[in-house]
C-alpha cells in the first residue's frame, strides 16, 4: 500500500474500513479535493479528456474510454521531462495521476484498491503529503 509512504494513518484508515463501500466513499473524498487542487484549465481538459461533466457537478467520473489513458499521459511526462520542459512534464504527470485514480476506482473490489486510488490522486496535487495530512485530520475532526 503506497499510500504509507505518504501518510500511514491515513492508510490506516482504509485498512479500517471492513465494507468496501466506506473505502470507496473515503477516496471519493479524496479525489475531489485533489482535483480542486487544480488549475481551471487543467479541470476542464481533464473534463474533456473524459467526455464527463461529472466533476463540475461534485461526482466521481466514469473512467476514460481508453484504460490506458494515464500511461500515454505518463509518456508526454517523460518527454517532456526529457527536453527540459518543467511547466509541461508537470502538468503530464499531474493528469496521468488522476487518471489513473479515476482508473483504478473503477477496478478497485478491495480497500486496498481504493487507498491505491487515493494515492495517485493525492500525487496529483503539488504536496501530496500535506494534503495527506490535511485530508486525515478532516476525516478525524468529522468521526
Amino acid at each position: 500500500m503506497r499510500l504509507i509512504s505518504l501518510n500511514r494513518k491515513l492508510a490506516d484508515k482504509f485498512v479500517d474500513e471492513n465494507q468496501t463501500i466506506g473505502a470507496q466513499t473515503l477516496f471519493a473524498e479524496i479525489f475531489l479535493v485533489c482535483f480542486d487542487t487544480h488549475e481551471d484549465n487543467a479541470k476542464q481538459e481533464l473534463s474533456d479528456l473524459i467526455g464527463s461533466e461529472d466533476l463540475k457537478e461534485r461526482k466521481l467520473p466514469a473512467p476514460p474510454l481508453s484504460e490506458t489513458m494515464h500511461n500515454e499521459f505518463d509518456d508526454l511526462y517523460l518527454d517532456a521531462q526529457e527536453v527540459g520542459n518543467q511547466d509541461l512534464a508537470e502538468k503530464y504527470f499531474k493528469m496521468a495521476r488522476i487518471l489513473a485514480a479515476i482508473e483504478l476506482n473503477k477496478n478497485a473490489v478491495s480497500s486496498t484498491d481504493f487507498s491505491e486510488a487515493a494515492y495517485e490522486a493525492l500525487m496529483s496535487t503539488d504536496d501530496p503529503q500535506k494534503y495527506a495530512g490535511e485530508m486525515l485530520q478532516a476525516i478525524e475532526e468529522a468521526e
